[in-house]
């Protein structure tokens, strides 16, 4: 490897400490923060399974509250988010007015926001 022994043997105890850290450690940098050694390995791309089941359940959850809503609200509901509808058009579509919509959409909501906290316990 063209040094000497004794440089060998001192870069093998340099790497010999290095690989015995645990991933879990903290380190302290120049500033004073502290980094971990997995912030360097992973990758921030993309979600880990459990953040992405998480959702799947969250939207599998919403999908069923939305269901569960009385028919004119899940109408709207689906209208405005998914079509995306104005309030003004939804009315001319279900022949009531923007009003009654807007009121509908709040009852909606506020009916969505207990079924998901009941979900979340």
């Amino acid at each position: 490897m063209g040094m000497d022994l004794e440089k060998y043997f001192q870069l093998i105890e340099e790497v010999h400490s290095l690989s015995f850290m645990s991933l879990d450690d903290f380190q302290e940098d120049d500033d004073g923060g502290t980094f971990g050694f997995l912030n360097f390995l992973s990758d921030n791309g993309t979600e880990n399974p459990q953040n992405q089941m998480m959702a799947k359940q969250l939207l599998r959850s919403l999908g069923e509250a939305i269901e569960s809503l009385p028919e004119k609200e899940r109408i709207v509901i689906t209208l405005y988010y998914y079509e995306e509808l104005n309030l003004k058009e939804i009315g001319e579509v279900l022949g009531l007015t923007e009003s009654r919509i807007s009121q509908l959409h709040s009852q909606a909501v506020i009916r969505l926001k207990v079924k998901m906290k009941s979900l979340a316990g």
